[in-house]
């Protein structure tokens, strides 16, 4: 079942509607997820996707992940994990040239370290389409993430979004219109 979970370490409904919404009014065709957890997002990403779209998703190889058995662990036996490409390593190593973008949609949850916000950050600007949409999870939960968002937001136009640990980031947002 899409979200037939606990909320712990993963989004809540709240924040799942938010992603989802604004996944559907860019008809997201291209997604990444930074930070797989037991893939729950993924799915629900998956669910959610234009018919020919893709959920790339990034965690570490389960034998370094601090929960391995459950990377993943939402869609593996899911219809919809036929839309979900899975790619094991750390994020701020990677070539994300390798991972497919550039994307329409990109969620940052990995590692809440200052320096691998910063490095995620940095390549999801670079690999991020015209008109695309970052949102960065834990936003005012951890000060590392919170610090790495609030320096990229003195130059780029990031807001949070109040009643949740999101942080948003609209590509060209000033071209959007306001009803």
């Amino acid at each position: 079942m899409a979200y037939s979970r606990v909320v712990g370490w993963s989004v809540d409904l709240q924040e799942l509607v938010c992603i989802l919404s604004v996944m559907k009014a860019i008809q997201a065709r291209k997604v990444l997820e930074i930070g797989t957890y037991d893939g729950c997002l993924s799915l629900n990403l998956a669910v959610n996707i234009v018919d020919d779209g893709l959920v790339c998703t990034v965690d570490l190889p389960p034998e370094q992940a601090a929960i391995e058995s459950k990377v993943g662990s939402k869609f593996k036996s899911e219809l919809e994990a036929g839309k979900i490409r899975q790619f094991f390593g750390d994020s701020t190593q990677l070539n994300w040239g390798d991972l497919g973008g550039p994307f329409d949609l990109i969620i940052l949850d990995g590692c809440h370290e200052f320096q691998y916000v910063e490095k995620d950050t940095q390549n999801a600007f670079s690999n991020l389409r015209s008109g695309g949409v970052i949102f960065w999870h834990d936003y005012g939960h951890f000060h590392e993430v919170s610090d790495a968002v609030d320096r990229r937001a003195k130059s780029f136009k990031i807001v949070a979004i109040k009643g949740t640990r999101l942080a948003v980031y609209i590509a060209n947002s000033e071209n959007l219109r306001v009803w």
